[in-house]
């Protein structure tokens, strides 16, 4: 990001460029966001992963992605600060890569292989279940071996396997799994929820338990309905200052 910010600067945009990253606090990149919003403050929002979740700048539609993550799941985070309620216009989403290096051309692949089946389903969720397991390797476990263990072919391979028909399964299983834990949740709310319920139903009992067997001990009477209401009488003094 300090090498971007350099080269922004050098353009003739020093003071008009907003940034966020990790060393930041929450109020500070608070005012940074307040900055690029400000029609007469920064054009660019230069920034790490750090903004990829907690911040709303669907004023803004255009997402230039430098470096691209292993993890492609977080291209979804990035793009889901812009691509979000309110936002009137269509986002345009650049990916650079260098595409004459390992890790330029197996990224660039498996970006296109997922912009495909994007297109195919008309589902950007694609993008949530992409950092799941490859044949049993997760993906940045396959991106890592291409890129350092030169094992690019392999990883070309993985991608081609990569269907419409996967991308649904998956995404139906992502699905099912929210629906169990909604379901889960609420059963243990309502089980609480009971519990509390079957507490408070008992509480009744166990007072009219306890001045039956407390008043003798003490020296009160009780009159009066003990099933409904009543009261101590005589009452000692000891009980009358409680």
């Amino acid at each position: 990001m300090d090498f971007l910010l350099e080269r922004l600067e050098g353009k003739g945009l020093t003071g008009k460029i907003a940034a966020i990253h990790g060393g930041l606090p929450y109020q500070a990149r608070d005012k940074q966001v307040a900055f690029f919003r400000d029609p007469h403050g920064a054009r660019i929002l230069a920034a790490t992963d750090a903004a990829g979740e907690g911040i709303n700048l669907q004023f803004c539609w255009l997402l230039v992605n430098y470096d691209i993550p292993w993890n492609p799941a977080r291209l979804e985070q990035r793009m889901g600060r812009v691509h979000r309620y309110k936002q009137e216009h269509d986002v345009l989403l650049l990916n650079l890569v260098s595409h004459d290096t390992r890790e330029g051309r197996v990224l660039k692949t498996l970006l296109e292989k997922l912009e495909a089946i994007r297109r195919e389903l008309g589902n950007d969720k694609v993008y949530d279940i992409i950092g799941q397991q490859f044949t049993g390797k997760p993906l940045t476990e396959l991106i890592f071996e291409a890129v350092v263990e030169g094992k690019e072919a392999q990883a070309q391979r993985e991608f081609a396997r990569l269907s419409k028909e996967q991308v649904e399964r998956l995404l139906a299983e992502q699905v099912r799994k929210v629906e169990v834990s909604q379901v889960r949740n609420l059963l243990s709310a309502l089980q609480a929820q009971r519990e509390v319920a079957e507490v408070r139903r008992m509480m009744p009992a166990y007072v009219r338990r306890f001045f039956q067997w407390a008043a003798p001990r003490v020296g009160a009477g009780i009159r009066g309905d003990i099933e409904g209401l009543f009261w101590l009488d005589p009452c000692p003094p000891s009980v009358q200052r409680c």
